[in-house]
């Protein structure tokens, strides 16, 4: 790979868009002008910082890549990295983290190799008081006053890494805060781990299909829940809620334990599901 994580790397040679990206098998498709037809690439083919992103994060995305001519005269892409652009996620690596000084500094290719800053209420919750130097995330692009930019609302690109942090043993022996009250060792109940309360608001909820959405700060997807997962009577769209986090065996996020904030009333029966995404991991 002709780009290293955290140096200045030369420009790619051409530029275009993600058609498809299938993480289980490892390829996917970029469209481009400068080709007669889609391009193949790997994920060998990607910058060390999007080797872990899941689900359709690639899909649509612009990029940038060189190009090799394969043994079958198939053109193939290689050096594959995202290309900023504004509104859209992009991916990177923590490059440092101080706890006790509150922010930290990700590397991206996707910002030329340029280190941002992330403060300490940008990290996903269940990573609270853990050493994440070193994961990979996507995370969104700000800018600050003073015109410098910074990175908030990360997440880890892989459900198993967002799972392992979610339990009660980190990676290299760190401790995890302790288990949400009402839960034991092994995390919650009904889902592979999870981390602590969490609040948000329910952006839809249908008791037809038995289930619907929450909108949480700092999480890129909505969250979804069902209705096995109320704690106690129904609720609407609008309603404030806080919940508990369960990562499902395929890296998805779900909503657990869902009860209305403060425990007042959820305001009866829910609004019909309008769609607004899943917890896609």
């Amino acid at each position: 790979m002709s780009m290293l994580l955290g140096n200045q790397m030369a420009s790619p040679s051409f530029g275009g868009v993600v058609k498809s990206w299938n993480g289980l098998k490892g390829f996917g498709f970029i469209t481009s002008d400068g080709f007669g037809g889609d391009i193949m690439f790997s994920k060998k083919d990607l910058a060390e910082d999007l080797r872990e992103v899941q689900g359709k994060f690639l899909q649509g995305k612009a990029v940038a890549f060189d190009a090799v001519e394969g043994v079958d005269g198939r053109m193939k892409a290689t050096a594959v990295q995202l290309v900023m652009v504004e509104g859209q996620a992009v991916a990177g690596m923590i490059k440092s983290y101080s706890e006790k000084n509150g922010y930290g500094f990700i590397n991206s290719t996707a910002m030329g190799g340029e280190d941002l800053r992330f403060q300490n209420r940008d990290i996903p919750q269940a990573a609270m008081g853990a050493n994440i130097i070193g994961q990979l995330v996507t995370f969104q692009v700000k800018t600050r006053p003073d015109g410098k930019m910074m990175a908030c609302q990360l997440q880890f690109q892989s459900g198993q890494t967002a799972q392992r942090f979610s339990q009660l043993g980190f990676p290299d022996g760190m401790a995890h805060n302790p288990s949400p009250k009402g839960f034991g060792k092994g995390g919650m109940k009904g889902g592979g781990g999870g981390g602590g309360m969490m609040t948000g608001m329910v952006k839809t909820f249908s008791e037809k299909n038995g289930y619907g959405f929450i909108t949480a700060p700092g999480q890129q997807s909505d969250i979804k829940f069902g209705q096995s997962d109320l704690a106690g009577g129904a609720v609407s769209s609008g309603t404030q809620v806080s919940f508990s986090v369960a990562y499902l065996p395929d890296g998805r996020v779900q909503a657990k334990n869902v009860q209305v904030a403060g425990g007042g009333d959820g305001g009866g029966g829910g609004g019909s599901y309008g769609g607004g995404g899943g917890g896609g991991g």
